[in-house]
């Protein structure tokens, strides 16, 4: 299934003229399924940030495109607030998502059960903005990244959420829509391919790439 549009910009790499691409052809799609709190999500995204996503840009531009794809695993408890944490920032700066998410991932034990269990769910948010973003990203405002995730009060209960759940719904609904139960999970132009595991090297998928060309 395609990128929705408005997200292009920040889930999407290489980033691609598509009136350049010879024929008008999209490229070829490398979508993961990745949650921020498992480990396995976390070990793969580093390593393809690290070492596929250069090749992407240098050798494979035009051809073939990574897709980031929130997925929130829920017996992770932390992970849907961190998402959300992670949708308000893409909306902030989208060019810097991925190098946001590779980060995040660094900090992926800060946000387990046990380091997490007596936090207020806007502690968690606050967790990521002090961990993550300020150290990293100051230009984005602390009290505007928080006002994304605030709950508006109601006079009656409500369980309308925040500015981001409609963006994790439709990530959630598209991974549904493609059968993915556990992350990481691959898809190759929208057929999901087993054969990728958080330890397959970078040569191994190199050569699912090359298969495509």
């Amino acid at each position: 299934m395609a990128l929705q549009p408005k997200f292009y910009a920040s889930h999407a790499t290489p980033q691609i003229d598509l009136s350049t691409v010879s024929n008008g052809i999209p490229p070829n799609t490398i979508e993961v399924y990745l949650d921020y709190v498992c480990p396995f999500s976390g070990k793969l995204y580093k390593n393809w940030y690290d070492n596929l996503f250069p090749l992407l840009e240098s050798k494979y531009k035009g051809k073939v495109q990574f897709v980031f794809r929130n997925y929130v695993q829920v017996w992770h408890p932390t992970s849907n607030l961190v998402h959300e944490a992670s949708l308000a920032f893409a909306s902030l700066d989208p060019s810097n998502f991925l190098k946001f998410s590779y980060i995040l991932f660094e900090h992926i034990q800060d946000f387990y059960d046990t380091e997490t269990a007596d936090l207020s769910r806007n502690q968690i948010y606050e967790k990521v903005y002090d961990l993550v973003i300020q150290p990293n990203f100051p230009s984005i405002d602390k009290k505007k990244f928080l006002e994304l995730l605030q709950i508006k009060k109601s006079d009656k209960p409500s369980n309308g959420g925040n500015s981001t759940q409609n963006d994790l719904k439709y990530f959630t609904k598209v991974g549904r829509g493609n059968g993915v139960h556990v992350t990481p999970t691959v898809l190759i132009n929208g057929f999901k391919d087993g054969s990728f595991e958080s330890s397959t090297p970078i040569e191994e998928v190199e050569k699912k790439i090359q298969a495509l060309l």
